[in-house]
Formats: structure tokens, C-alpha cells, sequence
């Protein structure tokens, strides 16, 4: 698993685990923010035609609109997430992320990385958290949307989230440092950043 950022925010979560989760609202009002899906924040999503039928003398004239619809859960804008890449093979990373990013934490372990945040969260009163992998959709699609659907064009980010449920502002927390279980990698001199990413994985 890989999560990428500024250096300084990097380093904290490899020497202290520090986990900073960011309202969805907060990311899609970042218009330099690449990775934002601008139908990010929606509840549902229904895609409909209407035909409409006139005559104008022997013929019969057909109109078809499509339309979508969408609908959106207010409440959903303002829960903190934490957003995480998948790395399917060493050579799937989208070269955007090394571009516009300082370094990158690699996560050798996810499974005991997300049971340490588990049992940080346990300690709190009436938490909601859930992690969830990015599920990629169609132009074709209607349905549900929610907090962990984003359009295929974005498939490249193989995006995993933490979503809290029982937030509704920023919110931060630590789980001690993770360098057993993980490393960094500096991404600030771009023309070696590739090539030192592809040797510590």
C-alpha cells in the first residue's frame, strides 16, 4: 500500500503514525487536486432518457434527451476520509503521484497496519470507521455512488479509503511509529524519484 504527500506529513506517519483524515468537502473544493472525481460527494446517480414526438407533415420527429440525476447526502460531504493507492504490480503507478508528490510511504503489511488503527479507534467513544477499496464505474452507470465509487477514468489511482462515519470535521489521530512495517521513499528530485521508488519496492 502507498500513500503519498508531502514529505514532513510523510515522515510523521512513518516515525509516528500520524493519520490526518480530511473532509470529502475539503478535497473537492481543491481545484488542483488531479485526483478529484467532480461527481465525488454524490448519494446516487440515474441516468434517463425523454423522447419527445412531434409531426410536421408526413413525418414523425423524435427528440431524445438524456438527463442525469443526481442527488446528493449533505452529511456525506463532511466526513473525514484517508485516501490510500494500491499497487497491483510494480508496474502500475500512475506517474502523476511521483510527479506532484514529495515522497511516498511504502505499507509492506496492510493488514497490521490497519489493525493498529483499529485498535487506537476502539479506545474512542462511539466510532464509525470503515475501510473501504475504490470501486471504478462506467459512463453507463446508475446507481448508488456514496463515499467509495469514483468514474473509471480514475482507475489508475487504485484508490483504498478510510471513511469516518461518526466525524463530521477533520480529524486526527496516532498509531506510533510503523517503520517496522514500513519505509519512505523521497520523491522532491523527480529525476531519480522513479527509479528509487521501483528499488524500494
Amino acid at each position: 500500500m502507498l500513500k503519498f504527500g508531502r514529505y514532513e506529513h510523510i515522515a510523521s506517519l512513518l516515525k509516528l503514525g500520524t493519520i490526518h483524515m480530511s473532509t470529502l468537502r475539503t478535497f473537492i473544493k481543491d481545484e488542483d487536486n488531479w485526483r478529484n472525481d467532480s461527481k465525488e460527494g454524490l448519494s446516487f446517480l440515474a441516468r434517463t432518457k425523454r423522447v419527445e414526438t412531434r409531426l410536421e407533415g408526413p413525418y414523425e420527429v423524435r427528440i431524445t434527451t438524456e438527463e442525469e440525476i443526481e442527488k446528493i447526502n449533505r452529511n456525506d460531504l463532511d466526513k473525514p476520509i484517508y485516501c490510500m493507492s494500491h499497487l497491483t504490480n510494480r508496474g502500475d503507478i500512475d506517474r502523476r503521484f511521483i510527479e506532484k508528490n514529495e515522497a511516498v510511504c511504502i505499507i509492506r503489511d496492510f493488514s497490521e497496519f490497519l489493525r493498529r488503527i483499529k485498535r487506537v479507534l476502539e479506545k474512542e467513544k462511539s466510532i464509525d470507521f470503515e475501510s473501504r477499496k475504490v470501486e471504478y464505474y462506467d459512463d453507463k452507470y446508475s446507481g448508488e455512488i456514496g463515499l467509495a465509487r469514483k468514474r473509471k477514468i480514475y482507475e489508475s489511482q487504485n484508490e483504498q479509503r478510510f471513511i469516518m462515519h461518526s466525524k463530521s470535521e477533520d480529524f486526527q489521530f496516532s498509531i506510533g511509529s510503523i517503520e517496522d512495517i514500513a519505509t519512505i521513499v523521497d520523491l522532491r528530485k523527480k529525476e531519480e524519484a522513479e527509479n528509487n521508488l521501483r528499488l524500494a519496492l
